[in-house]
């Protein structure tokens, strides 16, 4: 899918900040830095998610993919619930 060692590096690179988001968003709720139902912990998880599964789906790593989409809907609704209210 990669189509030189620069398209490789920044899909790589792009993952691992997703990785850090979701991992951070994570440590910030258990910390009381962030709260569920505010706006940055689903913010994070949603686009950590989406960087994750962009990595899966360059690597056509279906398993990781699946379990990012439902991720990232999970972040979105949480994200629209957080707007109305």
């Amino acid at each position: 899918m990669f189509t030189g060692k620069r398209e490789h590096f920044w899909v790589e690179s792009f993952g691992w900040l997703g990785i850090i988001a979701i991992l951070g968003a994570y440590g910030f709720l258990v910390t009381d830095v962030v709260t569920p139902h505010g706006l940055w912990y689903p913010l994070l998880n949603g686009s950590g998610s989406l960087a994750v599964l962009w990595l899966s789906w360059t690597k056509r790593a279906f398993q990781p993919m699946v379990l990012n989409l439902v991720w990232l809907a999970i972040s979105i609704y949480s994200l629209g619930a957080w707007w109305l209210y």
